[in-house]
């Protein structure tokens, strides 16, 4: 079938139906795309970390050459053409956080570090954090490290 242009092989063991466009020609997924499928087909969590986490959110305008997500499944490290997506195996606590917005908000702050937080940076994040629901927030924020908790509350509240 790959060989008929049926299927496009991105990497071992991971196909995709190609979509064509006129101007563009074969149209790939994202990164994020993909870690999603491979994810969904292994049965595993995933959370984005760190660069991509802040490309997700809007804090940077960066797009990371190596996507890194958490995950509870198989570590490894998947090449699809120039970009890297790698799984890094994490406890389960680190993924107990389902609302997928607030699993970025931590992972911003956790890559952001207390000590480096500047009111701008809170700011921005706050637009977000408004957008979760209260019970939503108040369930699932306690498995966000406490120096999180209490300024996601803070943000929250004010």
């Amino acid at each position: 079938m790959e060989e008929q242009g049926v299927l496009v092989r991105l990497a071992h063991g991971i196909y995709l139906v190609p979509k064509k466009d006129e101007l563009l020609g074969t149209v790939y997924p994202s990164s994020e795309e993909i870690a999603k499928e491979i994810a969904k087909r292994d049965k595993a969590r995933i959370a984005p970390t760190g660069a991509m986490a802040m490309y997700l959110l809007g804090l940077s305008n960066q797009i990371p050459l190596h996507a890194v997500y958490l995950t509870d499944g198989a570590q490894r490290e998947i090449k699809i053409r120039k970009s890297i997506i790698k799984f890094k195996k994490t406890a389960p606590r680190n993924l107990a956080v389902k609302d997928e917005l607030l699993q970025l908000i931590i992972q911003a702050y956790k890559i952001t570090r207390e000590k480096n937080i500047s009111e701008d940076f809170e700011e921005k994040l706050t637009v977000y954090i408004k957008k979760i629901d209260e019970k939503v927030l108040m369930s699932q924020l306690k498995y966000a490290p406490v120096w999180i908790q209490k300024r996601i509350k803070n943000r929250y509240l004010s």
